[in-house]
């Protein structure tokens, strides 16, 4: 129905359930803010450091996801 509309080159990504995050990267921490304003629980050392040299001064936003066990897309576990 859309696809007609598309534009190339174009991102596709894939829609998962996940819960929505802003990634609020800052000059020495990172943020991480759900939908509704609450500080969440995400930091990560590694991740953190890596974001604060490749994305400092930027709000990202997207979806957190939880994984049990491998990197498969089936591995991601359901939002409830």
């Amino acid at each position: 129905k859309t696809s007609n509309k598309l534009q190339f080159p174009c991102l596709s990504q894939l829609k998962l359930d996940g819960m929505y995050v802003d990634i609020l990267v800052g000059e020495h921490d990172v943020t991480y803010v759900s939908r509704k304003g609450s500080i969440l629980p995400f930091n990560d050392v590694d991740r953190d450091k890596e974001l604060m040299s490749c994305a400092q001064g930027l709000v990202l936003q997207g979806e957190a996801l939880v994984k049990s066990g491998n990197d498969s897309v089936e591995a991601i576990m359901n939002r409830a």
